[in-house]
Parts: structure tokens; sequence; C-alpha cells
């Protein structure tokens, strides 16, 4: 049986699915992000607690920028503009303007084999650092084995704007030492003290093993976006549709948890360009990220 629920004077949304033992829970509070996920009986995403999701940021929507932005600066049109510096201790601009907004329940649709859930979040006070009207619109969809989640980006302004997207989900494994990530990169960014890019180097690294034997923090360019994760109780491929993917991975102090995160360019990207396009007034992007589990 699969019952969709709207907790909490309607800020939180449960999905679950009795016949295979799964559940989703999404806060709209928190960016529409998708805090929980089970498959099968078995934890899929982390449980970040006690760290603040303002801290972790546990599968935020990062938009208009992936990661950071060096001093929060940034000049686009030969004009400066000055984001807010939410992370003080690299005198960053960190993830973005979406992540802690209030996205709205759409509609839900339910197939034989899938639900569907559709959220949106419209900017209509123009940022100074990002003086432009959007909307933004998830849709989350709940099969047996995978959830795939689609953003997608509406320029409602008169002006084109500059932008990169991604998905900052932390995964749960029971065991990191036992688990293994395998990507194909052709590249790979240095960052300084700062975590912002200073370059990308080229390199054949294919796959990572023992992921608690160091402290992650690294972002590559990728061949293909396909990404596996392996471990002793599930494994998960992940891919998006489109043609130029890169991957952020990270790991906190929590040791089951990891951070793999699908995002369209890197560090200070409104600066050094790597994968920051331009969306045109009344046209729209869209990105759909889908994740197949393997119980």
């Amino acid at each position: 049986m699969i019952t969709v629920k709207h907790l909490e004077d309607n800020k939180i949304i449960e999905f679950k699915n009795t016949l295979n033992n799964s559940v989703a829970i999404i806060n709209l509070e928190l960016g529409g992000s998708l805090q929980k996920l089970q498959i099968n009986g078995e934890q899929i995403l982390a449980d970040m607690h006690p760290v603040p999701y303002e801290t972790c940021y546990h599968s935020a929507i990062l938009f208009p920028f992936v990661n950071r932005i060096d001093n929060g600066k940034y000049i686009f049109n030969k004009k400066e503009f000055q984001f807010k510096i939410n992370e003080p201790g690299n005198n960053n601009a960190l993830h973005g303007l979406v992540f802690d907004k209030e996205f709205l329940f759409e509609n839900q649709n339910t197939s034989v084999n899938s639900t569907s859930i559709t959220l949106s979040y419209t900017e209509k006070d123009k940022n100074p650092a990002f003086p432009y009207v959007y909307k933004i619109t998830l849709i989350y969809t709940f099969s047996n084995t995978s959830v795939a989640l689609e953003i997608k980006v509406d320029n409602i302004d008169s002006e084109s704007f500059p932008f990169t997207l991604g998905w900052h989900p932390y995964f749960y494994s029971k065991n990191l030492s036992k688990s293994t990530l395998k990507f194909n990169a052709d590249k790979k960014v240095n960052h300084n003290n700062k975590m912002i890019t200073k370059n990308l180097e080229a390199t054949n690294i294919n796959e990572l093993k023992d992921l608690d034997s160091g402290n992650y923090d690294d972002c590559f360019s990728l061949r293909s976006s396909k990404v596996i994760f392996e471990t002793p109780t599930y494994n998960f491929t992940l891919n998006s549709n489109l043609k130029e993917n890169y991957l952020q991975i990270y790991t906190p102090e929590n040791k089951n948890a990891i951070a793999i995160e699908p995002i369209t360019g890197i560090s200070d990207s409104f600066n050094n360009k790597v994968g920051l396009q331009l969306l045109k007034p009344n046209t729209s992007f869209s990105s759909i990220y889908t994740l197949s589990v393997d119980i």
C-alpha cells in the first residue's frame, strides 16, 4: 500500500510503500529537501543528527551556484555583486540561495509503478547579489527500487542570468571502510586553503576504496554521469540527463556518511566560469538525477 501524508502543518511530506518497506521524508521548510530515504528496509540516506541542516546542508538543492564563491564576490555584465558570507571561517558564500527557502506543495500523482510529488519555490524579491526572479520546481518520483529528482529552473525575469545547479545528499554506509565509490573522471579540481578552485588537472581516477581512511572534500570532472556506490548492505547507481557533469565528494565527521553530490559546475564557478551556464528570459533548464538501488 502506498500512502502520502502531509504532516506538521503541511511542512513535512511522508511517502510510504508498505509493500517493500520504503519510506521517504521531504521537508518543505528546508528547501524542499529529501531528509530520509529507506528502500526495502535499508537506510539509504544518512541521518545527520545532531549536526544542524544549516551546517551540513543535507540533500540541499544548490542554486544559483554550487559549492563556494570566493569572498562572495563576482562580476557579471561588468557589474560587481556581493553574496552574503555564510562560511565566515573562509570568507566565502556557500551553496547558493534556495537551500533554506520554503517550498510549496503543488501536486502528487500515483501510477501503477511510481508516485511523483511536485514542489516549487518562486523568487519574487530580487536579491541584491542575484537580482533576478525565477522559479524552481522539484519533482520527486519514487518507484520500488529507485528515486528520481528533477530540478527545473525557469527564468521568469526580463534578463539572462548565470547559474550552476546541484544536489547535496549524504548517503549512509554501515561500514565506509568496506564501501567503494566508482566513477569515470578525466579531471580533478585543485583547491586552495579556502576550498576555492585553483586549477584542474588531468586524472584517470575511476574508483575510491576504504572511504573512511581519509577526509575527502574533492571534486572531479566526469566523462559520464554514471556513479556507483557499493556498501555492505546496498549498492546504487546514480545517473543524470546532462552532458556536462561534475562530482563533489565529502566525508563529514559522521563516519557512517558520505556526501556524493552531482553538480553542474565547480567552486567559484561565477568567477572561473567552469560549468557556468546562462539562462535566457522565458526559458528553462532541467536536470534529472536518477538513483537506482540494488539491495
